[in-house]
């Protein structure tokens, strides 16, 4: 997966989102985007991740961050960060994009 997504590495979008499954468990799952050298685009999953903290945008920008560094990716290559309208995804966002340029 790492080799993949350095053949996209110049432009990076990112997809996130938290839900809660029927048992009450609550996810982060974040997918990266990105278009190849010949022109196709890859969508990977990157992190399926349960969530055992409170959903706070300090924690949700940590946990995007550490998705991020386990498949290194530099957070000057991703160009935007699709996410919904959770006022916590929202906040997270807002922090990332003041700290590494990203847009939200």
């Amino acid at each position: 997966v790492k080799e993949t997504i350095q053949e996209g590495r110049s432009f990076i979008a990112l997809t996130t989102d938290i839900w809660t499954s029927l048992a009450t468990e609550a996810y982060l799952g974040v997918t990266c985007h990105f278009i190849t050298e010949d022109w196709k685009m890859k969508s990977i999953t990157l992190a399926t991740m349960p969530l055992d903290e409170r959903h706070t945008g300090v924690n949700i920008a940590t946990w995007l961050e550490e998705v991020v560094t386990k498949f290194n990716i530099s957070v000057d290559n991703i160009k935007a960060v699709v996410h919904d309208n959770g006022s916590n995804v929202v906040a997270a966002l807002k922090l990332l994009a003041e700290k590494h340029n990203w847009s939200p």
